[in-house]
């Protein structure tokens, strides 16, 4: 990507869908018509590779891809985490054995210092690469598999 030819006002934009997943809002927000959004996330969509935002349900979610942006930037932009107060939701795709043997600890650790998030523990399935992939899960955790051969 040649960031010199780059409209940074795209990534404006970008944060501002992203933000509010929805072109309706982010237009009002930035005080564009929907369809001059709508242009603007193609441009998005175009320059990223990415869909940036797919339709779930009635409504608009971030991919994967774009959930890393935000997460670049806010630890670019420094941004402070702050567990005592900080109300996310994960979701984290697992087995038995690592959701009692790691996950169980963590827990009890999160319920102390992080009291408002929520951690959604479910089973790894066959379709878990799908599932990251569309953003369903935020963590896979899944043991290595071993070889037989020694």
């Amino acid at each position: 990507m040649d960031l010199h030819r780059v409209d940074l006002n795209l990534l404006v934009a970008l944060d501002t869908l992203l933000a509010e997943e929805s072109v309706t809002r982010a237009a009002e927000r930035l005080e564009v018509g929907q369809s001059a959004m709508s242009g603007t996330l193609r441009r998005l969509r175009k320059l990223f590779k990415d869909p940036i935002l797919i339709k779930h349900g009635r409504g608009l979610v971030a991919t994967p891809y774009a959930k890393s942006c935000i997460i670049d930037s806010l630890v670019v932009s420094g941004s402070a985490f702050h567990p005592a107060t900080d109300q996310r939701e994960f979701t984290i795709t697992t087995n038995d054995y690592v959701a009692a043997v790691l996950l169980r600890p963590l827990l009890s650790m999160l319920a102390a210092e992080a009291p408002h998030v929520t951690l959604h523990i479910e089973p790894a399935r066959d379709d878990f690469a799908e599932r990251l992939r569309r953003g369903d899960t935020d963590l896979l955790i899944l043991p290595k598999p071993q070889s037989v051969d020694r």
